[in-house]
């Protein structure tokens, strides 16, 4: 993970952490505090980097080490993601 991304995991959980304190004391309810906190989730998102343009996909199908696990795929998702490659992980449930 990027050190922008990093930062940015960090400060949402501080707010998220914050809000719910808010949340358990009732101060969080009132519809001007809904708005900033709507206003400063909504500058966070847009603070995020993002690549322009299309994005080739793939997805990453196995077993569970080889899709979550970097040492039983060679950290095959940040190599792919580097590439510039979107990638996700198969999901199957019976």
């Amino acid at each position: 993970m990027s050190l922008e991304l990093t930062a940015f995991t960090r400060r949402g959980a501080a707010l998220a952490a914050r809000l719910a304190e808010e949340l358990k004391t009732g101060r969080g309810l009132t519809l001007g505090r809904m708005r900033q906190v709507f206003a400063q989730a909504a500058a966070d998102f847009a603070s995020i980097p993002c690549r322009p343009g299309p994005r080739r996909r793939v997805a990453l199908v196995g077993e569970l080490y080889t899709k979550y696990c970097a040492l039983g795929n060679w950290d095959m998702v940040a190599f792919l993601e580097g590439e510039g490659w979107e990638v996700g992980c198969i999901h199957i449930s019976s």
